[in-house]
């Protein structure tokens, strides 16, 4: 249990009845259910480059689809299939990875951004996205994305 705002959470694991993928699909399935119903579909993004920084990083990062070690730095840019995306995550959900110990919401993460990606942005699972954490050594976030938008 935990408290986040005005609320008090209760988080459990998943059931070990479920079938491995069912644990994706059973997950995916209500994060699409909430995505239609929340985001609006970003016009025209299918056809633009896109870049994925903050929140998008530290997940992708924290799953291992990042890593430091091969010369990667935060600066560098990775180009990522949304379908990675969401392999990680049914990895991931199917717990059969050590990632969950260090990263309990992993597997929701990881399926909240594969779900607002193809189902809230109608992305398709083949686009590249551009994964990176700074530009020209600052962090970047969302507030300057739409900042650099709106110029």
């Amino acid at each position: 249990k935990f408290k986040f705002q005005e609320y008090l959470w209760q988080v459990e694991s998943h059931s070990s009845s479920m079938s491995d993928d069912e644990r994706f699909y059973q997950c995916i399935a209500q994060i699409d259910d909430y995505v239609r119903k929340n985001v609006q579909k970003a016009v025209g993004l299918e056809q633009m480059t896109i870049y994925a920084f903050s929140y998008f990083y530290d997940v992708i990062y924290d799953a291992g689809l990042l890593s430091l070690d091969n010369g990667n730095s935060p600066t560098m840019i990775t180009k990522l299939q949304i379908r990675t995306l969401k392999q990680a995550a049914k990895n991931i959900c199917r717990g059969s990875t050590h990632l969950l110990e260090k990263h309990p919401f992993l597997c929701f993460d990881l399926t909240y951004i594969f779900s607002l990606l193809t189902t809230g942005y109608k992305l398709s699972e083949n686009t590249n996205i551009n994964i990176c954490k700074k530009i020209r050594d600052f962090e970047v976030a969302w507030s300057l994305g739409l900042a650099l938008k709106l110029l």
